[in-house]
């Protein structure tokens, strides 16, 4: 299991629900949904959303490539 400022311990399955949710709320795969933070002039804007879909988009890219996140 990752340990993560989303909790303590965090599944893969919990990781990838989170990711689900974001993917829902704003339309798009997480592979893109680093555009849907960004501003008119393309600078990203640091929502409380884009802390926490960033922090599991990169968790669940750990778990993908077989890393230990802690």
């Amino acid at each position: 299991m990752a340990t993560s400022k989303l909790g303590p311990e965090i599944t893969h399955d919990e990781v990838r629900a989170r990711l689900d949710r974001f993917e829902s709320r704003y339309g798009v795969p997480s592979e893109r949904l680093a555009d849907a933070f960004r501003d008119d002039g393309g600078e990203l804007v640091e929502t409380d959303d884009f802390a926490e879909w960033s922090m599991a988009w990169t968790i669940w890219r750990h778990i993908q490539a077989g890393s230990r996140v802690g």
